[in-house]
């Protein structure tokens, strides 16, 4: 299914193209430019815990094939090549031999528990995630597997008995929900919060352990899987309340780094008996988070309760509440409260201010974000609400994570707004030619409104901000999901990818720079030396976005090369360009050049190979480089994204 007519199509004013790719000069950095920064995100989950790296003291003694050191690298194209690393600390390297192949066990045990980790797998390699040494979430290089198992990269192994029918052997093995795992040699992530069994006081089981969440690469692949018994090749084949992580050590290369952990007890919050008051509003506020002081008015309506639940008033918009009681703190630390409210909310612990929310963002989900330290024991609390005029928006909530505590409600079951679940509206990729869509995409957390989304038959896909000539996100898999634009239409009318995405740096591509080390511009402008000409499309529907500069004009087109899983960009001139037309080539945390020639773009998330030609210079300061090419000196320029 093409979606465009396979003619040239003009596009509005400012383009400039985003080229996040990945790449890296061979010689020294150039001199630090400038880079404009954007205030951090609001906390919104409690830190982990961290595991420290500087040494293998955290953990039980090994047969020496574990290795502690600063950065990893494995080559992608040979299997199972060993984990070289740099000498330092922070990153945990196995190589592991037939006499030397010991798992590694934590010296902490822990119950119930909330983990993550970065890993990196060498091409062919194997290991496995152990929770309490018993049950395994599996690590292997599964890149480019279309049916994943639960063998493969992420899936929850399954347990065997020798005593079963061949062919029946393993059982009750649960296979990720999509493969979610990127190329072996770049970094990959992983959360996984589990359940322990439950035990009696003379040590029957009264429930089976649970693998509650496992979010591989930001992709959630399990969710609420019950585990009937250890997984196979358990360290340990009883089961407890408690026991070691365990990373396995005997079946190829791998390296693990920034290992978080959250262990949870029984313990939570509790709001004691409180009173309300309920006051009519005659108007909107000027500002959604205009709380009137209550203390000034009249309430319509008061009582008692011993909930949190916006059924306390039967109005549906133009009112405020106060709600006031106790709140049993069970452990001096830090917590940090969110909030679901459709209007403005503020939250007082014995006259603190523990959040504020202004109500003025769109009740999609949890704002209002705050961490702060709290004393154990009874306090006093006030809790202020304004509810706006939207009488069908109806929903209050209030969350809490603390020490020990995992993220609990503290509201009633049903007072949060109850979205209904839609299912993904899929837009499938024609088997010959690519398809092609406009519409919204998110990207960083801002609306792009300017961009195609691109699905190719080789099941890799992109989209691009033709407005800032940027390329946004990468994935493979699954192509579109087009709900919100063309059934049930709400507020956000997003494109969202289908398969795991890759978010590039979606600044543009283009740029006419006064000297080499100026800084990259944050968008083009709509009066900027480049301009958009549009996009046209192949015989095989691939566009190939078109940009004017003077009398120049610039062809790019980004195709799939389905063998090799990459995507791979043609940059060609056609003219005459201006002096000092540069190309983005990549932007992030750092880009290095590896010893197999390709370049690994921001940490290891993905890697950059050029077409041959002149080497891209590196740019920047720690902490943010950039990969620039002259685009005047070099009219034609390929290169490939792998992930």
């Amino acid at each position: 299914m093409n979606v465009f007519y396979k003619k040239q199509v003009m596009i509005g004013a400012g383009l400039s193209l985003m080229c996040l790719l990945v790449l890296c000069s061979c010689g020294d950095p150039e001199p630090p430019i400038s880079k404009k920064t954007s205030p951090p995100p609001p906390q919104t989950a409690l830190a982990y815990q961290v595991i420290s790296l500087d040494n293998l003291d955290a953990f039980q003694a090994t047969d020496g094939n574990w290795e502690v050191v600063s950065e990893a690298f494995t080559d992608r194209t040979v299997t199972k090549a060993s984990v070289e690393g740099k000498a330092g600390v922070g990153v945990l390297i196995n190589n592991n031999t037939q006499e030397k192949k010991s798992h590694l066990l934590s010296k902490m045990e822990h119950g119930d528990l909330e983990m993550e980790l970065e890993f990196m797998m060498a091409k062919g390699s194997n290991s496995g995630i152990y929770l309490q040494g018993r049950y395994e979430v599996q690590l292997l290089d599964s890149w480019g597997v279309e049916n994943p198992d639960e063998t493969h990269c992420g899936g929850i192994y399954h347990r065997w008995d020798d005593s079963r029918p061949d062919g029946q052997k393993g059982y009750e093995g649960h296979p990720p929900r999509l493969n979610a795992s990127r190329a072996p040699g770049l970094w990959q992530h992983l959360t996984i919060r589990f359940q322990a069994p439950r035990f009696d006081a003379s040590g029957n089981k009264t429930a089976n352990a649970r693998m509650l969440r496992v979010v591989l690469n930001g992709i959630e692949i399990h969710k609420d899987v019950e585990l009937f018994g250890p997984t196979r090749a358990s360290f340990f084949a009883d089961e407890q309340a408690t026991g070691p992580l365990m990373i396995q050590g005997d079946h190829g290369p791998l390296a693990i780094r920034n290992i978080g952990i959250k262990p949870y007890t029984d313990r939570q919050l509790s709001l004691g008996s409180m009173t309300f008051k309920i006051y009519e509003l005659e108007s909107n506020p000027t500002t959604a988070d205009s709380i009137p002081d209550f203390t000034g008015l009249t309430p319509s309506e008061t009582g008692e309760t011993d909930t949190l639940s916006r059924n306390l008033t039967e109005q549906r918009r133009n009112f405020g509440m106060l709600l006031e009681g106790t709140i049993e703190i069970p452990e001096t630390g830090a917590y940090l409260f969110s909030t679901q409210a459709q209007g403005g909310l503020k939250l007082l612990i014995n006259g603190k201010e523990v959040l504020d929310y202004d109500g003025e963002h769109e009740f999609l989900g949890e704002a209002g974000y705050n961490k702060t330290d709290l004393q154990a024991g009874s306090q006093p609390f006030q809790l202020l609400y304004r509810k706006q005029h939207r009488f069908w928006k109806n929903g209050l909530a209030l969350f809490v994570e603390g020490p020990g505590i995992a993220k609990m409600p503290l509201h009633a079951p049903g007072s949060p707004m109850q979205l209904p679940d839609f299912q993904p509206l899929a837009l499938e990729v024609d088997a010959q030619e690519a398809s092609a869509i406009r519409g919204y995409v998110l990207h960083k957390g801002m609306k792009h409104t300017h961009t195609i989304s691109v699905g190719m038959p080789a099941g890799l896909h992109y989209n691009y901000d033709i407005h800032q000539a940027a390329w946004l996100n990468i994935w493979s898999g699954d192509f579109l999901d087009v709900r919100q634009m063309w059934a049930n239409r709400g507020i956000e009318q997003l494109a969202v990818p289908l398969g795991p995405s890759l978010e590039l740096d979606g600044l543009p591509s283009f740029a006419q720079l006064s000297g080499k080390n100026a800084p990259w511009p944050d968008s083009l402008g709509d009066n900027g030396p480049v301009q958009s000409g549009g996009y046209e499309l192949t015989d095989n529907g691939e566009p190939i976005f078109l940009f004017e500069i003077g009398g120049a004009t610039i062809k790019d087109h980004i195709s799939a090369t389905a063998s090799e899983r990459k995507l791979s960009r043609t940059i060609s001139v056609e003219g005459e360009l201006p002096a000092n037309i540069w190309l983005l080539l990549a932007s992030g945390e750092d880009i290095k050049r590896l010893p197999n020639g390709a370049y690994a773009i921001n940490d290891m998330a993905y890697y950059l190979e050029t077409g041959g030609g002149p080497d891209p210079s590196i740019r920047g300061t720690e902490g943010h480089q950039e990969l620039i090419l002259s685009l005047t000196d070099n009219p034609s320029i390929n290169y490939s994204l792998i992930w």
